[in-house]
């Protein structure tokens, strides 16, 4: 197993908690999840390195391994190799396996090393009874550190400020250190301040930067989701593109493929979804109408929105709204029932419920 580079910086919370785990006479395997780029390879290397020594680990990549009864191969021959029995198992990549196929992994380890510890990495929470460690962004400071070694002037004002339009994500500030070295620090602030669309149109060199920008972007979603969850009046307060970015993050929820669109004035479509079906790839357009709560939606935004859709020959269309609908506007989508669909205020909240049980 690779050892950290000597850009490694923080996580001594999660640290802990591994050596925690490590020393416990009866542990479960440890999970130590969170979104791309956010750190947890590197975490479990530095573990690894305070620890134990890369040779008494036998690293399986689960997105490689084809099957269970592989295991046994590549164990025995990390013994071989490394002419010691394995002290930790790290299996990488484990969100890669469905089903009950993670715990068939863990149960042929167990028959070969009963007493060794399993330490897992994953993007996504895995059913599994295990321990877990979701590895948040770094903390400001640490990402002034982290950029600090990374070739960066610390004592720059606008560091700390890239940092936090990147969310503080590891691999987007080891991203932009490389690109800042031919790309003045405000220019890529002014830069990140774009729309994630915007970006993808005209990237450049910077494509890297805008895929590792996307998991910090999440992550602030998520947290925002998971605010309104608990106080879902701050709906009101949100500005109308934070709006349509929260309603895109729900609707990818529901398994829905979702891509927001440049700001339009009303009747146009602030999200292009699509569903992939057997029977094909349907579009749905949706515009998202931030309100305050006594001010409801009319007649002609409805049929605007109507106008749109048979114009761009969608499937369907859907008007979002955080206040309610008229009587008109209720009565033009009954008409036309199999086109258009009307959700208010209750039916965001209730969605915003239910991502809160899936996650």
């Amino acid at each position: 197993m690779k050892l950290p580079k000597d850009d490694f910086v923080g996580r001594e919370r999660e640290i802990a908690m591994l050596s925690e785990w490590f020393r416990a006479a009866d542990r479960k395997p440890m999970m130590v999840s969170g979104v791309g780029g956010i750190g947890k390879s590197a975490l479990v290397a530095e573990f690894v390195r305070r620890y134990s020594s890369p040779e008494r680990v036998a690293l399986l990549n689960l997105r490689a391994t084809p099957s269970p009864g592989d295991v046994a191969a590549i164990l025995i021959d990390s013994v071989v190799k490394s002419g010691t029995v394995p002290e930790i198992i790290v299996l990488d990549d484990a969100d890669q396996l469905s089903g009950g196929a993670l715990p068939l992994f863990i149960e042929h380890i167990r028959s070969l090393l009963p007493r060794a510890p399993i330490l897992l990495t994953s993007r996504e929470r895995v059913e599994l009874e295990s321990s877990e460690l979701a590895l948040a962004p770094l903390s400001a400071e640490e990402s002034v550190e982290l950029l600090g070694r990374l070739g960066l002037d610390r004592e720059d004002p606008d560091i700390s400020r890239l940092a936090a339009e990147l969310g503080n994500h590891p691999l987007a500030l080891s991203i932009a250190s490389h690109l800042a070295k031919t790309t003045p620090t405000p220019k890529l602030i002014a830069m990140l301040r774009q729309r994630l669309y915007e970006l993808e149109r005209d990237a450049g060199p910077h494509a890297p930067l805008v895929e590792a920008v996307r998991p910090a972007i999440v992550i602030a979603t998520d947290r925002l989701i998971e605010h309104l969850s608990r106080q879902p009046t701050d709906l009101f307060k949100l500005p109308p593109r934070k709006f349509e970015e929260v309603i895109a993050e729900l609707l990818a929820d529901m398994g829905w493929e979702v891509h927001l669109t440049k700001q339009t004035r009303d009747g146009g479509r602030d999200i292009l979804a699509f569903l992939n079906l057997d029977i094909g790839r349907l579009l749905c357009l949706v515009e998202a109408k931030r309100y305050s709560p006594d001010r409801p939606v009319g007649i002609d935004l409805v049929r605007n929105l109507y106008g749109v859709l048979s114009d761009e020959q969608a499937n369907a269309a859907l008007l979002v709204t955080t206040s309610y609908f008229t009587q008109d506007a209720r009565e033009f989508q009954r008409r036309h029932v199999h086109q258009i669909s009307l959700q208010e205020y209750r039916d965001v909240v209730a969605w915003i419920k239910k991502w809160r049980t899936r996650k």
